[in-house]
Formats: structure tokens, sequence, C-alpha cells
């Protein structure tokens, strides 16, 4: 037989869930709702255009590791202190020291890796110079 303990917890687990997902719908009702008026509204002043023509805006996630323009400043800033070229790697590391970045999930570790390669890319041409050392790609300010 099963642990009453248990069947309580999930009993109780799935009831949140299905309030979360009431909610939810009423939610989806009331955007469609809205949608619907402002489409209605829209007809009202032109009739010609057809509103599910529109293309939908979605909202992107804000970025977890850095705010917008950080991780340019960060990485200039690891770079003009290092004493020689630095490899993506070794500049990410810095960054999670320097900044408390939790990157212990590898999903984590290849985004800040991935946000790095594109800085860096970024800025090849302008303040960064793009080196290969013993076949490794290594980085470092320009002067």
């Amino acid at each position: 037989m099963a642990d009453p303990l248990v069947i309580s917890a999930l009993i109780k687990k799935r009831a949140e869930i299905d309030g979360d997902l009431r909610q939810a719908a009423k939610h989806l009702a009331d955007l469609r709702a809205d949608r619907d008026t402002i489409d209605a509204a829209i007809r009202v002043f032109d009739d010609s255009r057809l509103p599910h023509k529109i293309k939908p805006k979605l909202r992107r996630p804000k970025p977890k590791l850095f705010r917008h323009g950080e991780c340019s400043r960060a990485i200039m800033n690891v770079l003009r202190v290092a004493t020689e070229p630095m490899t993506v790697r070794g500049i990410c590391d810095r960054l999670a020291t320097e900044y408390h970045l939790d990157i212990a999930e590898a999903a984590e570790q290849h985004a800040l890796i991935r946000k790095v390669r594109n800085t860096l890319s970024r800025h090849s041409s302008k303040a960064l110079i793009r080196l290969e050392q013993g076949g490794a790609v290594v980085w470092r300010v320009a002067t």
C-alpha cells in the first residue's frame, strides 16, 4: 500500500498544478478578449487593415549573465589587465571569478563561452587582436 504522506503530497501538488492551469487559461482568455477588442478598434479606424496579418512581437527573456553592454566592458577590462593574450575559456574563467557568475551547470558554461566568443568576434576589427598560438586562438587588446 502507498504511503499516506506520499499520496497527500501528490494530491496537494496536483491541486497546485490544476490551479495554475486554470489561472493560465483565464489569462489566455483575457488576452484573446483584449486582442479582439483591439482588432475591432483597428477595423473602426481603417477597414482595409487585416489584424490577423500583423506579426506577433515576442518578448525575449532578459539576459541572465550580463546586462546590455556590460559583457564588452567586462571582457575589455579582463584583457587590459592580462599580462599575456588569453583564450576564450581563460576569459570566461576570469569573468566568472570577478563577477561571481554561477556557471556550475554545463549549459551556463556554454552560454558564457558563446557570449564571450560573439563579443570578441564583434570587437575583433576594432579594439581586439586575434592571434593563433600553438593551435589555440588567443585574444589581446590592440595597442
